[in-house]
């Protein structure tokens, strides 16, 4: 407890509920598990602290700064289900990514049993012969700017609305990272 009421940071931090538990242990080394802020300088200082002699501990202060969260981007992959009358969204929940490229189309019946290679990753269909072409996912051609603020990850909806005109269908959707091959894409 006394090393916490000693600690001080500007700006403020809030200490995880739970931590007094660990009040009563005595070590050379404390890890506080503290929610920063990203991009943001802080500084630290400690006063009156006293060690075990009861000496008082000079007041120190230092600084120091984190940097900004890495870019994420995630979707709903697979089969998904949609409910009809709902409104058709799937969605995107990202961080410091400006925008994504994306694809979508409705698939007639022929396309549906063909294409389950191309957009079902948890399941195994056997190989292909010599003779068949493996499917090609949909391209994604289309440039979606999410206009979310910078280091704060949000959901944005896509909507598909557009695309089940008449309230019902199956879809065929590719979402990928520009400058970023090494994330693959969602499908």
């Amino acid at each position: 407890g006394d090393l916490r009421q000693a600690l001080s940071f500007t700006p403020a931090v809030t200490f995880p509920p739970g931590l007094e538990a660990q009040d009563d242990q005595v070590s050379e080394s404390h890890v506080f598990s503290v929610p920063w802020s990203p991009n943001t300088d802080y500084t630290l200082s400690i006063s009156t602290l006293t060690d075990i002699f009861g000496q008082s501990l000079s007041t120190v202060s230092t600084t120091f700064s984190t940097g900004t969260l890495p870019p994420a981007l995630s979707m709903p992959q697979g089969f998904l289900v949609v409910e009809a009358d709902q409104q058709p969204i799937l969605p995107l929940r990202a961080t410091n990514v400006d925008q994504v490229q994306l694809g979508a189309r409705v698939l007639r019946a022929d396309d549906i049993i063909p294409s389950l290679r191309a957009y079902d990753y948890e399941h195994y269909y056997g190989s292909y012969s010599e003779d068949q072409e493996e499917p090609a996912p949909i391209a994604a051609n289309r440039t979606v700017a999410l206009n979310l603020p910078a280091d704060r990850p949000d959901t944005v909806p896509l909507r598909f609305d557009s695309l089940l005109t008449e309230g019902t269908g199956v879809l065929a959707v590719r979402l990928m990272a520009p400058n970023r091959p090494e994330w693959g894409d969602a499908r």
